[in-house]
C-alpha cells in the first residue's frame, strides 16, 4: 500500500481549511440580506410634514419613482394604510418618550440596522425630530442626497420645534422653503452653510386652493346647522400649557360677550377636544361648537368670516385665501403676517373684542399687501416632484447631483 507524500497531505489540509473558511464566510454574509435600493425615502414624524409628504406621493408615483416612507410617532397614523410606508417601531425598539422629547436619539445598533436596510438615492426628511437628522446624517455618509423640507411658515430660527433637528444635523445637500421671506434667516444658520437653499412653495396651500375652488358655503352652513345670517369665527385649538391655562379661556370669555357670533372650534389633531368641550360647558356658551374632526379645517374656513389661531399654520393657510386672521399670543410674538399688516395679534380680552369688531362689524378689504406677495410660489406639488425626479435622474445618469440646475426657484435670485 502506497503512502501519500507529506507535502500532498499538507496541501490537501490547507485546501480543506480554506474551503471551510470560505463556506463559513459565505454563510455569515447570507445572514445579512442586501439593502433594498429605492429612488426616494421620506423620513416623517410630525403631523404637518406627514401631510405634505402624503400630498406629494400621487405626483411622485405618476413619475414611476420608487418610494418608501419611514415613519415615527404621529406619522405612523397618517401613513398607516399607505403602500411603501414602514414604521421604524417595527424595525427596532424605540425610546418610550420619543413623542414627547424631540431630542431623544436611537442607539447605534438601531441606526445601523435602519440605514443598512435600504439604499435610497434621495432622502427627503422632515425637521421635527432629532432622530430624522440622526438617520439623515448616516444616509448622507453612505452617499444619499439629503433634502430637508421645512413645512412651517415662520422663520426657522424662531421655530423651537425644529431646534433639536438643527442641533443634530451634520448638514444637508438642500433645504426647501415655502417662501422667499424665509431664505435670509435660513442662510445664517450653521446647519445650512453649505446647503443649496431653494423656494418650493407649500403643498398644503395648494390643497386649500382646491378646497376653496369647489366650496359651496351655503350648503356647508346648512350641513353644519349654522345660521346663515350670523357671522362665523373659526378658532383652531392648541395643546401647549399656555393654551390650556390661558388662551383658550381668554378667547371663550370674550366670545361670551358676543352671543351673536357663531364660533367653531377645531381641537388640535393630537388632542381629543375634551378640554375645549369642558371649557365651553363651564362657561355655558351656547354659541360655540367644538368640532369632531369629520370636517377639515380648510372646509370650515370656507364659511368663516374670521380665523382665530395661536401660532398654528392654519393662520397662514387662511391668509393665503385672503381671510382675516387674528393670532392670539403674547405681545412678544410676531410673524411675517403681523409684521406685514396682513394679520393682527391680540394679547388681552379687550384686544380680542376690538379685533373682532374691526374684522366682523366693520370689515374692510383695503390691504395693499397679501400673503401671496411675500414670495410664496404656486404649483408647489409640481415644483417639488419635478425637482425630486430630476435629482434622482441626475444621480442615476451622472452619479452626482446638479442641484443648481433643477426647476425650482432659487432663493438667491
Amino acid at each position: 500500500m502506497k503512502t501519500i507524500p507529506q507535502t500532498i497531505l499538507m496541501l490537501l489540509s490547507i485546501l480543506w481549511m480554506t474551503g471551510c473558511n470560505s463556506l463559513t464566510s459565505s454563510k455569515s454574509v447570507d445572514k445579512s440580506p442586501p439593502s433594498e435600493p429605492t429612488d426616494i425615502l421620506f423620513l416623517a414624524m410630525d403631523q404637518s410634514e406627514s401631510q405634505v409628504f402624503k400630498l406629494l406621493l400621487p405626483e411622485i408615483h405618476r413619475r414611476n419613482l420608487d418610494t418608501r416612507i419611514f415613519t415615527l410617532g404621529r406619522a405612523d397614523t397618517v401613513f398607516a394604510d399607505t403602500k411603501g410606508a414602514l414604521s421604524i417601531a417595527t424595525m427596532t425598539p424605540l425610546p418610550t418618550n420619543l413623542s414627547d422629547d424631540r431630542t431623544v436619539l436611537l442607539n447605534q445598533n438601531a441606526v445601523t440596522k435602519i440605514v443598512e436596510s435600504i439604499r435610497p438615492t434621495v432622502v427627503v426628511t422632515g425637521m421635527s425630530h432629532a432622530i430624522e437628522a440622526q438617520l439623515s446624517n448616516h444616509f448622507r455618509e453612505k452617499g444619499s442626497i439629503i433634502i430637508a423640507l421645512y413645512d412651517r411658515f415662520g422663520l426657522i430660527s424662531q421655530t423651537p420645534q425644529v431646534s433639536p433637528w438643527l442641533a443634530t444635523t451634520s448638514g444637508v445637500d438642500e433645504l426647501l422653503l415655502p417662501g422667499h421671506y424665509q431664505a435670509v434667516d435660513a442662510g445664517k444658520l450653521a446647519a445650512f452653510q453649505s446647503s443649496q437653499i431653494a423656494i418650493s412653495g407649500h403643498p398644503v396651500l395648494e390643497q386649500w386652493d382646491s378646497t376653496f375652488l369647489v366650496a359651496n358655503p351655503t350648503q356647508q352652513k346648512q350641513r353644519l346647522g349654522l345660521d346663515p345670517k350670523r357671522p362665523i369665527i373659526l378658532f383652531t385649538g392648541g395643546r401647549d400649557p399656555e393654551y390650556q391655562q390661558q388662551w383658550l379661556t381668554l378667547f371663550l370669555r370674550s366670545m361670551a360677550e358676543r352671543p351673536d357670533i357663531q364660533v367653531l372650534i377645531t381641537p388640535h389633531p393630537q388632542t381629543d377636544g375634551q378640554l375645549e368641550r369642558n371649557t365651553v360647558q363651564s362657561l355655558k356658551l351656547e354659541n360655540v361648537l367644538v368640532m369632531d374632526g369629520s370636517t377639515t379645517i380648510a372646509e370650515l374656513a370656507t364659511v368663516a368670516d374670521l380665523v382665530v389661531t395661536l401660532k398654528s399654520t392654519a393662520g397662514f393657510q387662511a391668509a393665503w385665501q385672503a381671510l382675516p386672521v387674528l393670532f392670539i399670543a403674547g405681545e412678544e410674538y410676531n410673524n411675517i403676517l403681523t409684521d406685514a399688516g396682513i394679520a393682527s395679534r391680540a394679547s388681552s380680552w379687550q384686544q380680542i373684542l376690538n379685533s373682532v369688531y374691526r374684522y366682523i362689524d366693520r370689515p374692510q378689504h383695503s390691504e395693499t399687501t397679501s400673503f401671496k406677495m411675500l414670495g410664496v410660489p404656486d404649483h408647489s406639488l409640481q415644483r417639488i416632484t419635478d425637482h425630486l425626479q430630476t435629482t434622482v435622474q441626475q444621480m442615476v445618469d451622472a452619479g452626482v447631483p446638479l442641484l443648481e440646475n433643477l426647476q425650482i426657484e432659487d432663493s438667491r435670485q
